[in-house]
């Protein structure tokens, strides 16, 4: 049996949620690179979850800067986040997530040590597209983190 086809409102949804929320965000444009280390084993919860539900927005709003992803089948694998830039007389960041409870707390700890910027979430356009009409007032939503 064929899979369903998506429909234009869920793919519009699903770009919707890419644009917004905590991990949209544009960082520094020195930021080269981002590593994230975890384990496939119990433990690294909050670093699974950093990468499933934060990480889609941080690379989605952020195309020049490369990803990785590093599952190790170890027990004593300490799930970690790396930041390298590319000015050499920045040190590379290096975030520990076993210490931080949520991934809210990665991603916040993130934006703020990479100079996140909130990107633009919805202005009047993009508002009136979503909802079909221009009844709304004109508003111009940014995520505080």
């Amino acid at each position: 049996m064929p899979k369903r086809i998506p429909t234009i409102s869920h793919i519009a949804s699903l770009v919707l949620d890419l644009r917004t929320g905590l991990g949209a965000a544009k960082l520094s444009p020195s930021v080269k690179k981002i590593t994230l280390f975890t384990t496939s084993r119990r433990g690294g919860v909050t670093a699974k979850k950093f990468w499933r539900q934060h990480l889609p927005r941080i690379a989605y709003n952020n195309p020049h800067v490369e990803f990785e992803v590093k599952v190790k089948d170890e027990l004593n694998v300490r799930p970690r986040l790396y930041v390298s830039f590319e000015d050499a007389n920045k040190k590379p960041l290096k975030i520990d997530c076993s210490h931080l409870k949520t991934p809210d707390g990665v991603c916040r700890r993130l934006l703020h040590e990479a100079d996140g910027v909130p990107a633009l979430l919805i202005g009047e356009d993009a508002l009136a597209d979503v909802v079909g009409s221009r009844q709304n007032k004109p508003r111009w939503e940014y995520y505080s983190t």
